[in-house]
């Protein structure tokens, strides 16, 4: 019976040979499948926009000044103004920060896009656009949501509706000028539309102009952009994107080294800036004490008619000359402590950073500073992104409060510790002074005027010393980075891929073919069951 035809039939084994006698059988459709997705692949590729991989390199410089011993010695452990030890790690998190990205949306204003619709390809403008739109009043700095504007120019009319991103579009603005140059209303302020050079009143122009927030731009920049070390036991760091402008692939990269390296000098001018009006106010102190001492000795010498005393004590002087090194280096460590000590107590400097490299040597102290520098700079960056009343700043000023008041029970520690040793120093130096009883009484005197007048001086000369590495690193202008290889395309695009085109025309080729010989084959058997 029929019915028992069909169940026959359904139960025949596969015959590899009959299959490949039925392919050569419809050769010809493989032929004409193969035909129409070729000709599907060459669609796709001369519709696609080809996109492009960039790359650049940069080195992170390890630098390190020619300071004197004495700078060497005070400055290897502080950071503060030690332009060397760079922590690669650190410089590649600065590379890809948040502001950095915003820097380089602001240079090159990658917040507005501009798209001439034309069919079969829409043209993406990057510097070539052939009008304008920009807000009278800047509104990216805070702008939350995306804005669109459709363009419409031909001859004698140019039409523009401008719509806020949501769910659905939302029109907020619609004008119409004879020219495309004119001022469009909208709820988020006004802004203006004008031709550029590149404006030809000859042609009709469909454009969508698309203006986001700095922030939303950087976001989406952030996310495009990949950077990463080279090589961990290399200072190389890597930078790459891909972009469909060849010339915006390159400013892109360019632009974020360019505002990384602009960061770089800006912190380190202001620590120059700040260790600098601190040295100028000791510089001051220290010199009008010196010029009383000069004073005194000359007042000294006239009334006691005194000559050169210190060639008659020099043997003395042979003798003691460790106990006198022993106490310069007490009583300069006190001074800097003293001055410490009335910097952290003065309000004026509450919230502003205390130099380091000053010649303290406790570690102790020398941690709370560094940790008490770190908070304050914290609060600088929150300040710069909110206003003084926010909570966070409160509990952040509660926080650097109690901070100062542990670093000055601890600098007053030091100090007492410094007061106890210059003490017993002083009563060895009176032993010694003991061994000049024979001599006259001016001369004692004498040498107390002059040792105070010694002290001040090289306390003195290492300000100064300071203070010129300041006012260089303030001058200068290179950067912690060195551009390696500044920012270049790729030979070959991302996509699209000759050979994925490839394996999608063979795979349409067989889909196609198989599915045309399994629907007619089909179609043939139940006519034959049929009859």
């Amino acid at each position: 019976t029929v019915m028992n035809k069909k169940i026959s039939n359904n139960n025949v084994p596969l015959n590899i040979n009959s299959i490949l006698k039925m392919g050569l059988r419809y050769w010809y459709i493989f032929i004409i499948s193969g035909i129409i997705s070729v000709g599907i692949g060459g669609i796709y590729f001369k519709m696609s926009r080809p996109v492009l991989k960039f790359m650049a390199n940069i080195i992170i410089k390890e630098e390190g000044g020619n300071k004197s011993a004495i700078s060497t010695m005070m400055l290897k452990s502080f950071p503060f103004g030690n332009l060397g030890s760079v922590k690669v790690n650190d410089e590649l998190l600065l590379l890809n920060t948040f502001t950095t990205y915003r820097e380089a949306v602001k240079q090159l204003n990658l917040n507005t896009t501009y798209t001439i619709k034309k069919f079969p390809k829409n043209i993406y403008c990057y510097n070539n656009e052939p009008v304008e739109i920009k807000p009278i009043a800047n509104i990216a700095d805070t702008l939350k949501s995306i804005l669109y504007f459709k363009v419409k120019i031909s001859s004698n009319k140019c039409n523009i509706k401008v719509y806020k991103s949501g769910i659905l579009k939302k029109l907020i603005g619609e004008t119409t000028f004879t020219s495309p140059c004119g001022e469009i209303s909208t709820l988020y302020g006004n802004f203006t539309i004008s031709p550029t050079s590149y404006y030809n009143p000859e042609k009709n122009y469909n454009i969508k102009v698309e203006y986001k927030g700095y922030d939303l731009a950087a976001e989406l920049l952030q996310k495009k952009v990949e950077v990463d070390l080279i090589s961990k036991k290399a200072n190389l760091i890597n930078l790459s994107t891909t972009e469909y402008n060849f010339e915006k692939g390159k400013d892109i990269l360019n632009s974020l080294i360019k505002a990384y390296n602009s960061r770089g000098l800006e912190q380190r001018h202001k620590e120059a800036s700040d260790k600098l009006t601190f040295l100028d106010e000791r510089l001051n102190i220290v010199q009008k004490e010196l010029s009383n001492l000069e004073i005194d000795i000359e007042l000294y010498k006239k009334q006691h008619k005194l000559a050169d005393i210190g060639a008659e004590l020099k043997a003395i002087y042979t003798n003691n000359g460790l106990l006198k090194k022993q106490q310069l280096e007490i009583e300069t460590q006190y001074v800097v402590i003293e001055y410490m000590e009335n910097f952290i107590m003065d309000p004026k400097n509450q919230y502003s950073l205390i130099p380091l490299n000053i010649g303290l040597n406790d570690p102790k102290a020398i941690e709370g500073l560094q940790q008490y520098n770190d908070a304050l700079l914290e609060r600088m960056k929150l300040l710069k992104s909110t206003n003084i009343n926010n909570p966070a700043i409160e509990i952040g000023n509660e926080q650097l409060n109690a901070m100062r008041l542990n670093l000055l029970n601890t600098v007053k520690g030091i100090k007492n510790g410094l007061k106890v040793t210059r003490d017993k120093l002083m009563e060895q130096d009176e032993f010694y002074e003991m061994r000049l009883k024979d001599a006259p009484t001016q001369e004692r005197e004498f040498t107390n005027i002059q040792r105070q007048m010694y002290l001040k001086q090289e306390l003195y000369i290492y300000l100064l010393q300071q203070r010129e590495e300041s006012c260089l690193t303030l001058s200068s202008n290179t950067p912690n980075s060195q551009i390696v290889d500044a920012a270049y395309c790729l030979s070959k695009p991302v996509s699209p891929r000759l050979l994925v085109i490839f394996i999608m025309i063979i795979f349409l080729t067989c889909t196609m073919s198989i599915g045309y010989i399994l629907i007619k084959e089909h179609n043939h058997r139940n006519e034959s069951l049929n009859d």
